[in-house]
């Protein structure tokens, strides 16, 4: 479900690329931070953001916290099963589950063992089921996309609301999130283009590739140029680059295999040069790699934390995940180490968060 732009920075456009469902993002609730999920040996528990351990290391997967709530699976009779805790370790929804999104828009997909996708409210309770449904998507702007097979064993995707009534017809081959009230669709003839939550085209399928809509822009591609769009269809960046990743109040570009930024107007403010970055993320520091290491550089493309780490991670904050001598810890924006590297893996979830503020995309398949 889920091609090298850069290593997971870029996982934003590859997955692109690569997917049946089309999108930059997950939308939905922001988490909290002040638990991150960490992974020692086989299991996954939480630190604080000093490094303490407030929720022992006892999961199979861990999320981050929305809403008070974080997935979680654990190993039963050989089988993986997921439920919902607190901040303390409590479970709110018992692990019961072999597949589960977050809440978003006050509720989660889960499938249970041969059941097919249902949607569940904060306590549990079933509010309805998607009885033909193959793949759901968590919700997003009030709407999930989900999938089905039509009579010509074609898979064609469309959207629920939150009360599992059929907005949308299933009807095109592939959908994305919505956001800023449109979704990215294809159709017959593969282009790439948009609709309102009615199904109604708004912006006709032209593209040879096309994101989710972020702050009112996508990414859009034709041949091996691209650029940006606003919400009328209309180019705010012309296609000149090979590759664009929204940053803030800039943008990162890919030119000549090179990463760099640019302003909103195109114009290079740090030259393409790094073989792999992460994005600002509307902090000062964004981290690239500088042969086999990572460092971090300011807004002029100067480096203000030298290249020491194996792996570095966008900052959350006044702290940042790097990988260290094989370990996970936290540094401060002086390039110290608020928690030192102790951690055999970080989570996915929150590393995504990191990029821009959004989740790890999350689906279940029915076991119907």
């Amino acid at each position: 479900m889920q091609n090298k732009l850069t290593n997971y920075c870029c996982q934003l456009m590859a997955v692109l690329f690569a997917t049946f469902i089309i999108g930059c993002g997950g939308g939905g609730n922001k988490p909290a931070t002040d638990l991150i999920p960490v992974k020692n040996g086989d299991s996954w528990g939480y630190t604080d953001r000093k490094g303490k351990i407030v929720i022992n290391p006892q999961f199979k997967y861990a999320s981050l916290f929305r809403d008070g709530m974080a997935i979680v699976a654990v190993r039963n009779d050989d089988k993986t099963q997921y439920g919902f805790i607190n901040k303390e370790g409590k479970y709110l929804i018992n692990p019961t589950f072999i597949n589960a999104t977050d809440f978003n828009d006050g509720v989660a997909m889960v499938v249970a063992e041969n059941e097919a996708p249902k949607g569940i409210n904060t306590k549990g309770e079933a509010l309805f089921v998607l009885q033909n449904a193959e793949n759901v998507f968590n919700f997003s702007e009030g709407l999930a996309a989900f999938s089905v097979r039509d009579q010509d064993d074609k898979v064609k995707w469309g959207f629920v609301n939150t009360k599992g009534e059929i907005k949308i017809q299933p009807q095109y081959n592939s959908v994305g999130n919505f956001s800023d009230g449109m979704a990215v669709f294809t159709a017959e003839g593969g282009k790439y283009g948009y609709i309102d939550k009615e199904g109604k085209i708004v912006i006709n399928p032209q593209f040879g590739y096309a994101s989710d809509f972020y702050e009112g822009k996508a990414i859009v591609q034709n041949g091996n140029q691209a650029g940006i769009i606003d919400t009328k269809g209309q180019y705010v960046l012309n296609p000149q680059f090979k590759a664009i990743i929204p940053d803030g109040s800039r943008y990162a570009v890919n030119s000549g295999g090179k990463w760099g930024w640019s302003d909103k107007e195109g114009k290079l403010v740090i030259n393409p040069q790094f073989e792999e970055i992460r994005l600002f993320n509307g902090n000062n520091l964004a981290p690239v790699s500088s042969g086999r290491s990572w460092g971090y550089v300011d807004d002029e493309g100067k480096f203000v934390i030298n290249p020491q780490f194996d792996m570095a991670f966008s900052f959350d904050g006044d702290m940042a995940a790097v990988k260290s001598g094989g370990q996970y810890g936290f540094i401060d924006k002086k390039g110290k180490f608020i928690i030192n590297p102790q951690f055999d893996n970080i989570s996915d979830d929150y590393l995504n968060y990191t990029i821009r503020n959004q989740q790890k995309r999350e689906y279940v398949s029915s076991d119907y």
